[in-house]
């Protein structure tokens, strides 16, 4: 792909890449295979017999055709597809295997449909939908295949032919005597295994086998009543267990929580642009073998055309789509609601339609060639917020167009004027536009030649509604035109193919109401069985806190203690955490395998733990340094990371450990060559490329210390801190005996490999329900293989508007432990609101913020790179932030009161694609701020009357005009209104204009629901930003993308 002014565009894809050591399932399924079977006059109940033969062909190519795919499973209209354990197919990248796997099987089923249905037409391109399903062990990919052939017992034709059998007088036992072993029981497994390769007959008959003792691929169908029991594939002896796992015993039954890990589907951005890309598979082999015309083949280039009408025809949300080669961009209305917008739906739909139509129509437009290999694709979606970087997004693809046909074009006509395809290659290496244009003139005798050549070639093809006839349900025209989408003319001409005008935000409220389309927004990120979760909390620029505060180097032991302290802490408030490991400035905390924990929602358990940990660092200060003052409010950044077996949480421990043992001797020699006269960059730079033993052997030499024995374990080897149980003697029985309850206990230890099997089998710390069973020696594992995920970190759609929302944690019962006034406790919400001024003085990014009671919400600009955009990240600094300063000024606002409990809040991210509907989200808070502040006014009047707090609840769900009854209570007329702002309408937070420079951000209590406050301060949510020039501005001249 060439380098244009547009690629930032390609800044919006998101990574989908499957971590290791998940198994990746291909799911595939037709769609609506109701209406086809009925359109195509399916006999009921055994023409659906070749409907399945067709199915099981279609999956025993899949499998011939990818030797990464080791065994499928199908019944009715659907296949499994189980990849190797360790694949590294496509790179894991999900889409891709997705889109693949689809388009090969679509391709498959239309070529074999004549062999099946000789006597039947194929009225129209069937097509099916696919998603990606990840076993993170091998019992979760036994109870899928357990749950599907489960699905195929219920859902199949079994019950319906044993009916019918029995109405034409078999009996039960018969007819169940008949069916036994048929493939509407059992479903259909398609593997592979391992065969001798038999390579030629002797004279005498007698075979020869290969001396090397080579073996080939078979693929095998079987049936059987349990394919998810270890005897069938003990009995199969076709896979090994480096591909695909040891299975468990006997599983007899699926869990619900796999189920819905199964069934969850990633959904895209509401409000966005959705364009689904699709380009061939090893096409420039499809093209020599089929011999194609070079540089273009006009007829290869309409019948791609054609597919793109035929998709644009069946999902009247795609309004434009645009071709050229072999790849086709389908842009999809904003407001789309195709499949819920699950990726995975959108993606597998619209590939499979394009590659059943390219297989069905090939005849037409090659009626003398024949189909010498079948024709699949790859897709992705991408989703992009506005309609202007929709524009630059197609700019993009038609200046690639451009760049890539010229360069075509020169280098064919070279080659067919003698040349060799590399020298051909050599002359055109480093020449730009004007010097090939020069050189097709030469080749042609034609003066400017490249603009003789058909639009189709120099432009691509777009596909769009006609707009004389798009008002017409069935006279709808889908024209294919070779247009200059660069300029603005095509678009101004159009205007309704990206119309922005559409007001979603009051359309969905009139359906739905305003809470259901702000909290559709929000991305459930549940952790699904059987993963172990792993929450790894770190300094915000600990370098600056130390240097600040005076810390020792390289370590400071009381430091280290308040780490220690905190970690104990974290432990002692949450049983479901287990054990701990930290060092230096970080720590990580390990929940039990099955957890329910905040219901594994991955962003509430992050900023709860976070939290917590920042207030206690902040509480704890006085104890250990009672000499030193907390000069500013100390942070944390956490990270969930996601163990998916217990050797992968080995790999992680080993990493963390290594990391500490590396950085603590690397700090250890800086620190004394610096203590002994050498600058930090001196320092730094002798032992910049050192090794492990030269450093050792530095300090031994140099400094007289043996790093093993003079650095004490606390530095070397990090602290672990976990949970035992013991047994604590309460009492003595009635009889004498002593009555012995076991309890929990906090021990600290440490290990030089706190990974190894053998440091918990001899502690027996924990039972092998609440972790999982370590392996015997992680050296085989080879724990580099996992590292990539342990740093893999999700992030935020670009152009988009970040809203971090904090709510605190039990603050009711903290609220009741600390007396707050009822109500509304001024000083209280003085207090968050100071929070919120110390977060915005913090992030600069931060434009705006909300808050009402004990929640508080911040918008990040739309242009921010914070973080680079990595939610964890985000969500974590912000809610430490918070945190921190809540603990450390609350004696300034509550100056007799001492904290009994420490406060903690959660926090989530949520992008907004435009400002308009930020607006909405920050007026619904608003609205919420005031319904449940009358709410609360009239309960605590209520209460003060006399009436008890259930009564004044009752009374209230009765009661609909809470203002009169206010104005009853308190005989002041129109009461509510004569309430302080900050109860009525919250505060809102902000950079005052005048003193936007020098930095002075004001707290005001303001009505955000009018357009008012937003006219006076259009400057908070500006979306008069050139994007194209800020992302440029990062990622070069050329558009090549450094931070995603």
């Amino acid at each position: 792909m060439a380098n244009s002014k547009y690629k930032y565009v390609k800044s919006f894809e998101v990574e989908d890449r499957i971590m290791l050591p998940n198994t990746i399932i291909i799911h595939v399924r037709a769609r609506d295979f109701g209406r086809f079977s009925q359109v195509h006059k399916f006999e009921k109940p055994n023409d659906e017999k070749k409907a399945l033969e067709l199915m099981n062909e279609c999956a025993n190519a899949v499998l011939a055709q990818f030797p990464e795919v080791i065994f499928s499973y199908g019944y009715g209209d659907e296949y499994s597809f189980i990849f190797k354990k360790k694949t590294e197919f496509y790179n894991r990248r999900g889409s891709k295997i997705l889109s693949v796997i689809v388009s090969f099987f679509t391709s498959t089923y239309v070529t074999k449909w004549r062999e099946l249905f000789p006597q039947k037409e194929l009225k129209y391109a069937p097509s099916f939908r696919a998603r990606v399903i990840c076993c993170a062990s091998m019992e979760v990919l036994q109870a899928y295949l357990l749950w599907r052939q489960g699905e195929c017992h219920t859902n199949n034709q079994y019950a319906t032919s044993l009916r019918e059998l029995i109405e034409r007088g078999n009996s039960r036992e018969e007819a169940q005597a008949t069916l036994r072993g048929s493939m509407f029981h059992h479903g259909t497994c398609t593997l592979t295994t391992q065969v001798k390769d038999i390579e030629k007959y002797k004279d005498n008959g007698s075979t020869v086998k290969r001396s090397r003792k080579k073996r080939k691929r078979e693929v095998l169908t079987v049936h059987s009543e349990n394919i998810a029991s270890k005897r069938f594939w003990i009995e199969k002896k076709c896979l090994s267990e480096e591909e695909v796992g040891q299975f468990c015993e006997e599983l007899n039954e699926t869990r619900p929580e796999y189920i819905k890990s199964f069934q969850s589907e990633s959904r895209l951005m509401l409000s966005t642009w959705i364009v689904v890309c699709i380009d061939g598979c090893h096409f420039h082999r499809f093209s020599d073998v089929h011999e194609f015309e070079k540089p273009n083949d006009a007829q290869a280039l309409n019948l791609m055309n054609a597919c793109a009408v035929a998709v644009v025809e069946a999902f009247r949300d795609v309004v434009f789509a645009y071709g050229v080669s072999d790849e086709y961009s389908f842009v999809f209305n904003k407001d789309s609601e195709l499949y819920q917008r699950c990726a995975s739906e959108i993606v597998s739909s619209v590939v499979s339609i394009f590659s059943s139509t390219y297989t069905m129509r090939w005849n037409e437009f090659f009626p003398q060639k024949d189909m010498k290999h079948l024709p699949y694709f790859d897709g992705r979606a991408v989703c992009y917020p506005s309609s202007e970087i929709i524009k630059d997004y197609l700019a993009w693809r038609q200046v690639d167009c451009h760049i890539n046909n010229q360069y075509n074009t020169c280098f064919w006509l070279l080659v067919k004027s003698g040349k060799s395809k590399r020298g051909a290659q050599k002359d055109l290496k480093g020449t730009e536009t004007l010097e090939k244009n020069e050189l097709l003139d030469r080749l042609n005798g034609v003066p400017n030649y490249y603009n003789t050549l058909p639009p189709m070639f120099r432009l691509g093809s777009s596909v769009f509604c006609d707009k004389d006839n798009e008002q017409g349900a069935t006279g709808r025209t889908d024209v294919v035109g070779h247009c200059n989408i660069i300029e603005t003319g095509f678009w101004e001409a159009l205007p309704q193919i990206l119309d922005e005008k559409v007001d979603r935000f009051k359309a969905v409220q009139k359906t739905t109401g305003v809470s259901y389309f702000m909290n559709s927004f929000e991305v459930e990120h549940e952790i699904m069985l059987p993963n172990t979760i792993i929450v790894h909390v770190h300094a915000r620029d600990f370098c600056r806190f130390s240097e600040v505060h005076k810390f020792e180097k390289p370590n400071d032991k009381k430091a280290l203690e308040l780490m220690n302290e905190c970690a104990t802490a974290v432990l002692e408030q949450f049983p479901d955490i287990i054990f701990s490991y930290g060092y230096s400035d970080e720590y990580s905390f390990i929940f039990r395998k099955e957890t329910k924990f905040y219901q594994r929602r991955g962003s509430k358990i992050l900023s709860v733990i976070v939290s917590f940990f920042t207030s206690t660092y902040v509480t704890k200060w006085r104890a250990l340094f009672p000499q030193k003052e907390l000069k500013y409010a100390h942070s944390f950044r956490a990270q969930i990371i996601c163990c998916a077996s217990v050797e992968v949480l080995q790999a992680y421990l080993s990493w963390r450990q290594y990391e500490c043992d590396t950085n603590n001797l690397y700090d250890t020699c800086l620190w004394q060559l610096i203590k002994s006269g050498k600058s930090k960059k001196d320092a730094q730079d002798k032992l910049r490329g050192s090794l492990k033993q030269d450093r050792n052997e530095l300090l031994y030499q140099c400094f007289n210390i043996n790093y093993k024995k003079d650095i004490p374990e606390m530095f070397r080897q990090g602290t672990c801190i976990l949970k035992t149980e013991v047994e604590d003697i309460v009492k003595d029985k009635d009889d004498g005996n002593p009555v012995t309850p076991r309890c929990t206990k906090l021990l600290t230890v440490r290990s030089k490999n706190i990974a190894s099997k053998r440091f918990w089998m001899e502690k027996k710390w924990l039972s092998k329900e609440e972790l999982g069973q370590f392996c015997e020696k992680l050296n085989k594992t080879r724990p580099d293989q996992y590292i990539e995920s342990f740093q893999y970190e999700s992030r935020l759609m670009l152009s988009t508007w970040i809203v971090v929302r904090i709510d605190g944690c039990h603050f009711h019962r903290f609220s009741d432990v600390h007396e707050f006034e009822k109500p509304n406790d001024a000083r209280a919400l003085n207090l968050i609101n100071a929070c919120a001024v110390a977060v915005l003085e913090e992030f600069r990014d931060v434009v705006f913020a909300y808050g009402v009671s004990d929640e508080y919400s911040f918008v990040l600009n739309k242009d921010s790179e914070l973080y680079q955009r990595r939610a964890s990240e985000i969500v974590s600094s912000i809610v430490s932030i918070f945190s921190s300063t809540y603990t450390m000024r609350w004696n300034e606002f509550f100056p007799q009161k001492e904290t009994k409990h420490l406060p903690c809040f959660y926090a989530r991210a949520v992008c907004y694609p435009s400002s308009k509907i930020v607006k909405g989200y920050l007026a619904w808070r608003q609205v919420d701020c005031n319904i449940n502040n009358q709410y609360d006014t009239c309960l605590w009047l209520l209460v003060e009357s006399g009436m008890s707090k259930s009564d004044a609840q009752s009374y209230l769900e009765r009661t609909e005009e809470k203002n009169e009854l206010l104005d009853r209570l308190t005989g002041v007329p129109d009461y509510y209104n004569t309430l302080p702002p900050m109860f009525r309408l919250g505060s809102s937070v902000f950079w005052d204009k005048d003193n936007e420079g020098g930095g002075r951000v004001v707290v005001g209590h303001c009505d955000i629901n009018e357009t008012g406050f937003w006219e006076a301060h259009p400057e908070i949510l500006d979306e008069k930003v050139d994007r194209f020039k800020a992302v440029r501005t990062t990622t070069g001249k050329n558009g090549s993308n450094v931070t995603p």
